[in-house]
């Protein structure tokens, strides 16, 4: 719901939903179109299951004639049957990047941004980078074949503290990270994913500033940025990867391989609800941590494997 608040057009959301899963998340759709028309008109949902355990819709309707504030309860609270079902959750591995590849085809816009759950974009993201793209000639002209553009638009992304408001401008993003309120995501938990966007360079940057480029980041191993880019020309995410990290990571290493340029954005930036600490990482999450090298080399063994052999992959 804080989604649509800020994002005032398309949105394409994957919902994994195995066995019974899907009946729940089908209610929960329904119920939530109903309460919030603005997810009716702006948001599409993709239902994803696995073959061997298909969609069962036979426990539809446990939504009629619940409140607004009891939807949102519920959808709180629901365990799904990955949580629940020991067996399934060991034999099943959660698709990341086939949710990830069917929400942007069902985004259907020239530019798309991806995000995980729980993301926020910063105040009028779309309405100022659509403006920014029309200025600079971004967009393809009506009747003509989509122009090539091999560049990623970067944008920051911070965690916030739970019980503080979410940052709408740079300004009040500044204000928070000054107050410690606000900090690198996943900078406890993963240093390296975001090292690469120079933020204290963009922190200390005015907040004053037209909507554009502030600076290029060139590639660097271990980094995994979100950004706006076009949708048809950059590359899919690898549908083998399923470890933590790498599931993103090859992506950008497919990127450097087409020679994207990374830009990253003056005043936009993303923002993810409370701070992800050391104790809650999973035991892969902890290894991925504290051993940063490590890590870096079975990501080349793991390119090795899915057949990514060309000198160009040992690069990333």
């Amino acid at each position: 719901m804080e989604m649509s608040e800020r994002w005032d057009g398309p949105m394409s959301v994957s919902i994994f939903a195995p066995g019974l899963d899907a009946s729940f998340a089908d209610d929960a759709i329904d119920g939530l179109r109903l309460c919030w028309p603005v997810l009716r008109e702006f948001m599409t949902f993709h239902l994803v299951y696995p073959t061997d355990t298909p969609a069962n819709m036979t426990n539809t309707g446990t939504f009629a004639y619940l409140s607004c504030k009891d939807i949102t309860r519920r959808l709180m609270t629901q365990k799904s049957v990955m949580q629940t079902d020991e067996n399934l959750a060991y034999n099943i591995q959660y698709p990341h990047n086939l949710l990830r590849n069917i929400a942007r085809e069902g985004a259907l816009t020239e530019f798309d941004l991806v995000v995980d759950a729980g993301m926020i974009p910063s105040d009028n993201l779309r309405p100022l980078f659509i403006e920014f793209a029309r200025v600079n000639g971004l967009f393809s002209k009506v009747g003509e074949d989509e122009t090539p553009q091999n560049i990623a638009y970067v944008l920051p992304t911070y965690e916030v503290r739970s019980e503080v408001r979410l940052p709408y401008t740079k300004k009040e993003l500044q204000g928070l990270v000054n107050d410690k309120n606000a900090r690198i995501l996943m900078q406890e938990t993963c240093w390296f994913c975001q090292k690469a966007t120079d933020y204290d360079r963009w922190i200390a940057e005015s907040a004053q500033t037209d909507f554009g480029v502030s600076y290029p980041v060139p590639f660097t191993k271990t980094w995994m940025p979100f950004f706006i880019s076009k949708r048809k020309t950059t590359p899919k995410f690898d549908e083998n990867f399923y470890y933590y990290g790498y599931d993103r990571l090859i992506q950008i290493c497919e990127m450097k391989i087409s020679s994207f340029s990374f830009q990253v954005l003056s005043q936009g930036f993303l923002v993810s609800r409370g701070y992800k600490v050391k104790a809650s990482l999973s035991a892969e999450e902890k290894r991925v941590r504290d051993d940063w090298k490590e890590f870096k080399a079975d990501f080349q063994k793991a390119l090795e494997k899915h057949g990514h052999t060309d000198e160009a992959y040992q690069q990333c």
